[in-house]
């Protein structure tokens, strides 16, 4: 081989082998095609019609057409949420396009972390089929996307990267630990101002480097490392804080955000038997049904404790065991028992994945159809898994004209000049097609007992009595005061077989 050629051919090789030409840029396409095909927030389906992302949106919306988040405009998860909805909207007023971006942008530096995680005890391909596992894994809880819980995962994997990172090789991440508890603090505040009750992930993960540091008596290192934790999370809090001081809002966060979230959950979060008892009925109850999903996080959390082959010392799987029984308290102990809520457990499978991955062929390189099997394996199991939504074929071809009631009723509100929409139910998704901008603070039902918070329904109430909403969406057609002040526009069965219906209501005279 000529000179030349063969240093054309090591300098291919090198950057085959150490530059960012590899997995990564796959793993950054593989996001944004896996959830074009399983989020409904992408351009392939014509409507997200899930309650959540339509509340953020319209939050969103407001937020960038001058309403203040909390003050004139109320729901009770953390602001952030809102910003992301609302950077959303900017791409696309109608539609989940916008979201869907930033969706896929969070997903990929989920699989990055979890890719760089693998590769602290794998090589490069088996840790490429970690983060291809942790993928499916991964979707399997994500419902119709753009849940708060799936945008806040990666935070999650981002900080156990960097704990999992201190437990191989303290020595040198100990020279740069004030760099990454900087940035613990800043992923703690991102999800602090997203959704608070999962910041339970964090102080048994940062309690492994403070308690070695503790008992080697690095005290200032502690002292500097800490200081470091608080300079990450102000750099989120500040100017979130300051976004409420500016707006006169700071007493509506404080309600909305910790009154309110206390309210709502104090009848399943308390520390007493019945709690406990229900949280252990729900686990029980997946083990029998059987969910799977459970299984592997098991499986995962006994691999951490019985195998010494990637983590030796009994502390850090002490404590990466409590922040998994912490986050799983949390998200079992709600009034709901939903699917959803379990995403952010999913960051934990990534250790049975990596262990499981670890027994298989040591030399997976020389299997050259692996990767790509691998990559077309999982998304089309991605595919099929979320089968759709059920949505027909010639909809989402655009082959033949396809509605649905939300289009339908947007399209009657539509028909009044700069019309004004109340939702009595949990947020249709109306208020998007139509592109509305809420008029009034409570401009949907959250998903609290009328009794817990009766403010809500009484401001409900004395809207529909004043006769002060162009449009009223309610599956309740002998809501007080509509049928004096209010006729129906239209209506869609909301289940087959069944006389249930939700009712669109358009005031007299309009």
């Amino acid at each position: 081989m000529p000179g030349g050629d063969k240093k054309t051919a090591m300098t291919a090789n090198i950057l085959r082998k150490n530059t960012f030409l590899s997995n990564e840029p796959i793993l950054f396409a593989l996001s944004f095609i896996v959830l074009f095909f399983c989020s409904q927030c992408s351009p392939l389906y014509l409507f997200n019609d899930w309650g959540d992302p339509n509340i953020y949106f319209s939050i969103g919306k407001g937020m960038f057409n001058g309403k203040v988040i909390y003050k004139d405009l109320f729901d009770h998860k953390g602001p952030l949420i809102f910003l992301i909805y609302g950077l959303g909207y900017l791409i696309s007023h109608t539609t989940f396009w916008g979201v869907y971006i930033f969706e896929s942008l969070f997903l990929f530096v989920n699989l990055l972390f979890a890719y760089k995680i693998a590769k602290l005890f794998l090589d490069k391909d088996k840790s490429l089929l970690v983060s291809l596992l942790y993928l499916f894994f991964f979707l399997c809880r994500t419902k119709q996307g753009g849940s708060a819980d799936e945008l806040i995962t990666p935070c999650l994997m981002v900080s156990l990267y960097y704990t999992l990172r201190y437990c191989t090789n303290r020595q040198k991440s100990e020279s740069r630990l004030n760099r990454h508890f900087a940035i613990h603090g800043v992923m703690f505040g991102i999800v602090f101002f997203v959704k608070l009750s999962i910041c339970t992930f964090w102080p048994p993960l940062l309690a492994i480097p403070v308690l070695y540091l503790l008992k080697e008596h690095k005290y200032k290192k502690l002292l500097s490392a800490s200081l470091f934790f608080v300079y990450g999370f102000l750099l989120v809090a500040i100017p979130v804080v300051a976004y409420f001081v500016c707006n006169s809002a700071f007493n509506d966060f404080k309600f909305a955000y910790f009154e309110f979230n206390s309210l709502y959950a104090s009848a399943s979060m308390g520390l007493h038997f019945d709690a406990f008892a229900n949280i252990v009925a729900r686990f029980l109850l997946r083990l029998i049904s059987p969910d799977f999903y459970v299984y592997m996080l098991l499986l995962s959390m006994a691999f951490l404790l019985f195998s010494k082959k990637y983590i030796c010392d009994i502390l850090p799987k002490v404590c990466i065991l409590l922040s998994f029984v912490l986050v799983y308290i949390i998200v079992t102990s709600g009034p709901f028992d939903m699917d959803y809520y379990y995403i952010t457990l999913s960051v934990f499978s990534i250790i049975g994945f990596i262990h499981i991955i670890g027994l298989a062929d040591s030399k997976m390189e020389k299997y050259k159809w692996l990767k790509p099997t691998a990559l077309t394996v999982v998304l089309f199991a991605c595919i099929a898994f979320k089968g759709f939504f059920g949505q027909k074929a010639a909809c989402l071809l655009r082959t033949e004209e396809c509605s649905f009631w939300q289009k339908d009723f947007a399209a009657i509100i539509n028909t009044a000049p700069d019309a004004i929409l109340i939702d009595l139910e949990h947020e249709t998704g109306v208020n998007t097609i139509a592109g509305i901008v809420p008029a009034y603070k409570y401009f949907f039902h959250p998903n609290i007992h009328d009794d817990a918070f009766p403010q809500l329904k009484e401001y409900h109430i004395n809207l529909v009595k004043d006769g002060k909403p162009d449009f009223v969406i309610t599956n309740n057609k002998e809501f007080p005061y509509i049928n004096e002040n209010y006729h129906i526009a239209a209506r869609h069965r909301q289940y087959e077989g069944e006389e249930h219906f939700i009712y669109l209501f358009r005031r007299n005279g309009l």
